[in-house]
C-alpha cells in the first residue's frame, strides 16, 4: 500500500494556473501534460491591449473613431488625432477587489493632441485679408475610460465575482426531424 501512495504522489500534477490538485492513480502514467486550456483566453486578450504599433484590438477601435474633426464656416477647423494610447496600472488589488465588490480595472488613457487652425481670410463681414493662417496645438494625456483587466487565471472580476468569458465559435442550430409515412399511413420521425 506504502508503495501506490508512493507512486500516487510521485504522478500527482501540480500547476500554477490551477487551484486544485490533481492526482493520477493509474498504473501507466499519462504520456501527456494536461494542457492550458485558458491560453487562447490569454493570448486573445493580450493581443486586444498590445500597446505597440502593429497592435490589434484596442488601436484598431481607436483608428475607427480618431481623428475627430469639425469645421465651422471656413475660418475655424479643429481636429482632435491621437499620437498613442497607455493602458495604466490596475487600481486595486484581485483580492481587494473580491472583498470589496469592486471591478479589477485599468484606466485608460490617450495622448490627445487639439490642433486648432484660423483662416481669417473668410470674414462674417466679408472683409477679407492678407493674414496668414494660424495654426495652434496643444497635446495632453486624456482618460477615456476603465478597462477590465483579466486575471493570471483567466477570469474577469466584476462587482467582486469571477466571471469567465466563453468564445463560442459556432453555434449548433439544434437538431432535425424529418417525418415520413409507412406503408400504413403512420408518421415516422427520423
Amino acid at each position: 500500500m506504502a508503495k501506490n501512495k508512493d507512486q500516487a504522489s510521485q504522478n500527482a500534477v501540480h500547476s500554477e494556473t490551477f487551484y486544485f490538485e490533481t492526482k493520477d492513480f493509474t498504473k501507466v502514467s499519462s504520456a501527456y501534460p494536461i494542457p492550458d486550456l485558458i491560453q487562447i483566453q490569454k493570448h486573445s486578450y493580450a493581443d486586444f491591449m498590445d500597446e505597440t504599433e502593429n497592435g490589434t484590438g484596442i488601436r484598431e477601435v481607436l483608428d475607427e473613431h480618431f481623428p475627430l474633426e469639425k469645421q465651422e464656416r471656413k475660418t475655424l477647423k479643429i481636429s482632435l488625432p491621437y499620437e498613442r494610447f497607455k493602458v495604466e496600472r490596475e487600481i486595486n488589488t484581485v483580492a481587494k477587489c473580491k472583498s470589496h465588490d469592486y471591478d479589477y480595472t485599468a484606466p485608460i488613457k490617450i495622448l490627445a493632441k487639439l490642433q486648432v487652425q484660423y483662416n481669417p481670410e473668410e470674414r462674417q463681414n466679408g472683409i477679407h485679408s492678407n493674414d496668414e493662417v494660424r495654426i495652434s496645438t496643444k497635446k495632453e494625456d486624456v482618460f477615456i475610460g476603465e478597462f477590465p483587466k483579466m486575471t493570471e487565471a483567466g477570469t474577469f472580476i466584476i462587482n467582486g465575482g469571477e466571471k469567465v468569458i466563453i468564445s463560442q465559435l459556432i453555434r449548433s442550430p439544434g437538431v432535425y426531424f424529418f417525418t415520413e409515412k409507412d406503408k400504413f399511413g403512420t408518421d415516422l420521425f427520423n
